[in-house]
């Protein structure tokens, strides 16, 4: 699936796109796709960077990771085993325009009906993390929760489903940050 908003350059790593090109798509799993589109559009309405090394940028493994990126030679030469979603092409990291990622974050949680499939939220973190991994029945899960309860920690993620008060006359959505309509 080929995404509306993103190149593939800024979805894979430079060892993946200097090997396979744009067939690099091949290793990108399409929830995933989907839901960055749905994020983008739908819910953010505002640009996202994953990675920039194609322009010259420091963002090199915000996308699909190779055995040649850093973050996993490294652990591999340290024998520790690494299932990042990033290596299966199911996870992303990106930093959103005009907003923290922290208020990203909460704008997916409190519109996550209209994501197209469950993802996992990193949290604590300056940038976001989402991956398409399934985890349960919820739409939106912690990435490695603390041991709080979900409700402890943050009361609205048990509280998913808010009703859409932003539905026009003629049918279309209102972008969930106001700034225009989907």
């Amino acid at each position: 699936m080929k995404s509306k908003f993103f190149s593939v350059k800024e979805l894979v790593c430079k060892h993946v796109y200097d090997r396979y090109g744009e067939g690099a798509a091949m290793f990108l799993d399409d929830k995933l796709i989907a839901t960055l589109n749905t994020i983008r559009e739908k819910i953010l309405c505002a640009p996202m960077t994953v990675n920039n090394w194609h322009l010259g940028g420091s963002f090199t493994q915000r996308g699909l990771r190779c055995n040649l990126c850093d973050l996993v030679r490294e652990k591999s030469e340290r024998q520790q085993l690494y299932l990042s979603a990033h290596c299966l092409g199911k996870g992303i990291d990106f930093t959103p325009e005009g907003m923290t990622a922290e208020e990203a974050r909460r704008l997916i949680i409190g519109h996550s009906e209209r994501l197209p499939w469950p993802i996992r939220l990193e949290e604590g973190v300056s940038w976001v993390h989402l991956d398409v991994y399934e985890m349960g029945t919820q739409k939106v899960s912690r990435l490695d929760p603390p041991l709080q309860t979900q409700k402890e920690r943050h009361p609205t993620v048990s509280l998913l489903f808010y009703p859409l008060s932003a539905i026009l006359n003629d049918g279309r959505q209102r972008c969930a940050t106001g700034r225009g309509t989907c």
